[in-house]
């Protein structure tokens, strides 16, 4: 399932764009103007999990099911680019070796039933060796690759 760009959050009252705009890469939730800019491996899911809190007024602790980001966080990509001038917007990053590494272990070396969609196209894009056994070497070789 994929964040529907044609959806127009509650705070905003003006005409949605026609076509998605801009800011299609931004999420924002339904009661606050608030843009936060999603980077993989940088700690997407907490902070869309904060998001849906914070939005729906639930408890901290409350469990939210990644499958629903989707139904319940709203892309800016129908509001003009203009209107969005002036809202708090944010994102997160992190040190980039260790993004590397949690993408590495997360996504390539998945050897869950179901592995991540991007598991295959990292594997075959970069021609990753993926075997049971590997050493260092072969790790080490893999990352240059990627």
């Amino acid at each position: 399932m994929a964040f529907d760009l044609r959806r127009v959050p509650a705070w905003y009252t003006g005409q949605p764009l026609g076509e998605p705009g801009d800011a299609r890469h931004l999420l924002t939730t339904n009661r606050a103007p608030l843009l936060y800019l999603p980077i993989p491996k940088c700690g997407c899911s907490f902070v869309k999990r904060i998001l849906i809190r914070f939005d729906e007024g639930l408890r901290p602790d409350a469990p939210i099911a990644q499958e629903s980001f989707e139904e319940r966080l709203v892309p800016a990509a129908m509001v003009p680019i203009e209107a969005l001038s002036g809202l708090t917007a944010f994102v997160v990053v992190r040190d980039p070796v260790d993004r590397m590494i949690s993408l590495y272990f997360d996504k390539v070396l998945d050897r869950s039933p179901r592995p991540h969609p991007m598991r295959r196209r990292l594997i075959e894009g970069a021609k990753l060796t993926v075997e049971p056994e590997m050493d260092v070497a072969t790790h080490r070789d893999n990352v240059e690759r990627m």
